[in-house]
């Protein structure tokens, strides 16, 4: 709202009010749309990811390991750190991270806001040689006010060269992931900077699965695993 007051503050003190404040509202769309697909692809994973719920059942190592991360990450009031290993290993079974990409935990980012430096700390980024790619994974948190964190620490990742940069970002709510699209513009990171209301609004695109048991049930993760595939695009790899 533009009467609303704004402070400086860190990324991960941000909640909807500060959303409001920016003129910033969240655009819950369809996975296909979102994704801008016909169909969800299918997911290039060993089949035994997505037939066995048991650690024993599975015949390979890494696979076995995964499940157990997973199975960690789920315990109910489970740590940050849980989900954030089990990210971890996630993006390297997703080939989000390989040679050329890196899991990094706990970056700082440098937030400008209403005059001020804070920072922004994205729990787990892929980094590439030539870009800091934001999947910012917040987990056990509540919900609304980690999407408000992931907008804030997106606002500073990216725009060296560009007047308008789409920053893909995702929030862990357990081992459930809600998937974002968020469009900084240069107007959006001045009025930031400075503390200001800026007259035209962001349309933040986020698609939700109320699959709330989160990947554990194996017709919820097959579904999560699609949409992983698919966000593949949206990152660039």
């Amino acid at each position: 709202m533009a009467n609303n007051i704004r402070s400086a503050k860190s990324a991960s003190d941000w909640t909807n009010s500060d959303l409001d404040s920016y003129h910033i509202t969240l655009n819950e769309k369809h996975a296909l749309t979102f994704f801008g697909i016909q169909t969800l692809l299918q997911p290039s994973v060993h089949q035994e990811i997505l037939n066995n719920t048991d650690v024993d059942d599975m015949q390979q190592d890494i696979h076995a390991m995964w499940l157990a991360h997973l199975e960690n990450a789920m315990i109910i009031n489970g740590s940050e750190r849980a989900v954030d290993i089990f990210i971890i290993m996630h993006f390297m079974l997703m080939g989000y991270s390989c040679r050329k990409r890196v899991a990094d935990v706990g970056m700082n980012l440098p937030l400008f806001i209403c005059g001020e430096r804070r920072n922004a700390e994205a729990n787990v980024c892929i980094v590439d040689k030539t870009h800091n790619r934001g999947r910012q994974e917040v987990g056990d948190v509540e919900p609304g006010k980690a999407q408000a964190q992931l907008v804030a620490e997106a606002a500073e990742n990216g725009l060296p060269h560009l007047e308008e940069v789409v920053i893909p970002g995702i929030v862990m709510v357990g081992t459930l992931p809600i998937f974002f699209k968020v469009p900084i513009t240069r107007t959006l990171a001045s009025h930031i900077r400075h503390g200001t209301y800026p007259l035209d609004e962001t349309r933040v695109d986020t698609v939700i699965h109320p699959l709330i048991e989160g990947m554990k049930p194996l017709d919820n993760r097959r579904v999560i695993f699609q949409c992983y595939e698919a966000f593949k695009a949206i990152i660039g790899i």
